[in-house]
């Protein structure tokens, strides 16, 4: 808000009122302009409110100083303006201190005359907000006939109306401080998940890897729930980055066939379980769209997880695509539980757990749905659904762009193994001993020479005496984080200090920008299939050659 200092001219400006038709028309116009600011409020700043509510004030009142004060919400400072004939003017201005002081006195009753103004005698209302207990509203006018009816109507119209909209905009305010602090609780929910987790699936691979494949049901139980686990954590920093608009999509040609063979396998083992029957339709080519294969695929999973979750035993579900001019369709449909017509405008809603039929138990958390839309949105796509009604099944309709140059196209996942290169040292930085531990293992199954450092100190007291190849470090650790450690080891060791591979539960975009920024090589997120660590392992010391 820009604020002036101006000359206010002494004599009277306006002429006396008087109670005509045409001024009727004056005041039904200025209600109406009144009765649309409420609309324009939120998501407006409290000093922005406050100047749009005086400006139209003296627009619709003929005013010769407007002064509006109120708190948008409990513990935050009292916002204040102060408009003197079309000009905003500092609240402590000391030529009306008189004028502020009187209206922090709300009063009824007939006007106060204020005689010591720079722009003389002033007849001064003052009305009560009712916000928070501090809230007024202050109008003066040099007319000696202040207020008329009609004025004192608008006036009163105008103080409802200003509390409504500052009440309005409080709970906008409240609403979005709310949904940010559920963003900022779900992104450390899921951080503090996949510390535990990251062990627990390093401990789990390093037995197949040691077993030769032989393993007991227990172990199968076991690898299931993590896996399911690991699934929410994903999905919770999932929901969390895409509501922030912090998720960047890793474009490039994909095959729809592709993304569904890699989905039908990640969804496969519910599918069975529920001995469900999947027909798959999906031409091998042809169907080509530009998106990152990892969220399209996570959102065609989704739907067949979903599909299978609300589709009792023996069940069938299909999954179809095909081309519409320019666009690529691909449909999951069930013979499940279905849903009626209240349920449908809202499944796609963050943690709605409703479904219609004998067999709807709510499972998971409800953010599947929600995250395949913002998922198919980013991609500029869009998804519907229907449903004949409940125990009629329902379809799931995605419609992406299509790419009209399909040779480039990824037809099939890369599943080559990586393999493990000749011992290196290596040292492991976690402030997890059981992470930390279980990582040194895996990497000493395959070779590699490896020591231990619980903190960032002790890394850099190893780094100096060992001089490995590699540095396996953590991300979140106390005192000094992963990205402080990756710059006191280039600033110490320079370019022959060694190379550095994250494995951290951060996974935000900007979070591997600013691994790459501190020199760190590769970024894994927790928890990490060993096999990619491996890769990983490989080849920083196959670049280090």
């Amino acid at each position: 808000m820009a604020t002036s200092v101006v000359d206010f001219p002494g004599p009277e400006r306006r002429a006396s009122e008087s109670a005509t038709l045409a001024e009727l028309q004056v005041c039904v116009r200025d209600l109406m302009r009144l009765l649309a600011l409420p609309a324009i409020w939120n998501g407006r700043e409290p000093q922005s409110i406050l100047c749009v509510l005086c400006e139209t004030l003296e627009s619709a009142l003929s005013l010769d100083a407007c002064y509006v004060c109120a708190r948008l919400a409990p513990g935050e400072s009292l916002s204040c303006v102060l408009r003197i004939r079309g000009a905003f003017v500092e609240d402590s201005h000391p030529a009306w201190r008189c004028f502020v002081d009187a209206a922090g006195r709300p009063h009824s009753g007939p006007p106060t005359l204020l005689d010591a103004t720079p722009v003389g005698a002033l007849r001064m209302l003052s009305y009560d907000m009712g916000f928070f207990g501090e809230g007024s509203v202050c109008v003066a006018s040099s007319d000696p006939d202040f207020p008329s009816p009609t004025q004192s109507l608008v006036l009163q119209a105008a103080v409802t109306l200003a509390a409504s909209g500052l009440n309005s905009a409080r709970l906008a305010h409240e609403r979005e401080q709310a949904r940010k602090g559920r963003d900022e609780f779900l992104a450390t929910l899921a951080h503090e998940l996949r510390n535990p987790l990251a062990p627990i699936v390093t401990a789990l691979n390093l037995t197949r890897l040691r077993s030769g494949g032989e393993l007991p049901r227990e172990y199968e139980i076991i690898q299931r729930q993590v896996e399911r686990l690991t699934r929410i954590a994903n999905d919770l920093s999932d929901v969390s980055y895409l509501a922030r608009g912090k998720v960047e999509l890793a474009r490039e040609p994909v095959e729809v066939a592709a993304i569904v063979a890699k989905a039908v396998e990640i969804a496969g083992p519910l599918l069975e379980q529920r001995r469900h029957y999947l027909r798959i339709e999906v031409p091998a080519s042809g169907l080509t769209v530009d998106g990152d294969p990892a969220r399209l695929t996570q959102v065609v999973a989704n739907l067949l997880a979903n599909a299978a979750k609300f589709t009792e035993p023996g069940g069938h579900v299909g999954v179809r695509a095909w081309r519409e001019e320019d666009e690529i369709a691909i449909a999951v449909t069930d013979n499940g539980c279905g849903m009626d017509a209240e349920t449908l405008p809202r499944v796609f809603d963050l943690f709605l757990q409703e479904r219609s039929g004998a067999d709807a138990r709510p499972g998971g958390l409800g953010m599947g749905l929600a995250l395949v839309k913002a998922i198919v949105q980013l991609h500029g796509g869009a998804i519907k659904v229907s449903s004949p009604g409940p125990g009629h099944g329902s379809e799931f309709i995605v419609t992406l762009p299509a790419l009209a140059r399909a040779e480039h196209a990824r037809t099939a996942p890369d599943s080559r193994m990586p393999a493990a290169q000749k011992s290196e040292k290596i040292v492991v930085v976690d402030d997890n001993r059981d992470a930390a531990e279980l990582v040194a293992e895996v990497l000493s199954t395959v070779g590699h020479e490896v020591t231990i450092a619980n903190d960032a100190l002790q890394a850099i007291s190893l780094i100096a005496k060992l001089k490995p190849g590699v540095v396996v470090l953590d991300i979140g650790m106390p005192v000094m984080d992963g990205h402080e450690l990756a710059s006191r080891i280039r600033d110490e060791f320079g370019e022959n200090g060694p190379r550095l591979v994250a494995v951290t539960g951060f996974g935000l975009d900007q979070d591997r920008a600013k691994s790459r920024a501190s020199g760190i090589e590769a970024h894994l997120v927790k928890p990490v299939d060993v096999e990619k660590l491996i890769a990983a392992v490989a080849g920083a010391t196959a670049e280090k050659r």
